[in-house]
């Protein structure tokens, strides 16, 4: 779902977001946040999708460090090099 609301900002339009609980629930034992590291190994190219995206935006350093350390991390797990994920995110080399 990243990915829409990225777009959206990048579209223009205002996202907002409220500091308060719209729902109260439990997570599924089997849910998309169990999930999350099979789906993105399985679906590699939008997760990177989702990751350029992401970092096309202005998130603080921290944010932006746990997302590119998330996404070698999947990669490495698949076999990707990571001259070619930072490739395909078109990310600059961190020194």
């Amino acid at each position: 779902e990243v990915t829409v609301w990225f777009a959206f900002s990048q579209a223009g339009h205002p996202v907002r977001w409220v500091n308060q609980g719209l729902a109260v629930c439990e997570y599924l034992k089997d849910g998309l946040s169990a999930k999350a590291l099979e789906l993105s190994k399985k679906n590699f190219n939008g997760y990177t999708y989702a990751v350029k995206l992401s970092l096309s935006c202005y998130l603080p350093v921290f944010e932006r460090m746990k997302i590119v350390g998330n996404y070698i991390y999947t990669g490495k797990l698949i076999g990707k090099k990571i001259s070619g994920m930072r490739q395909d995110v078109h990310a600059g080399r961190v020194e």
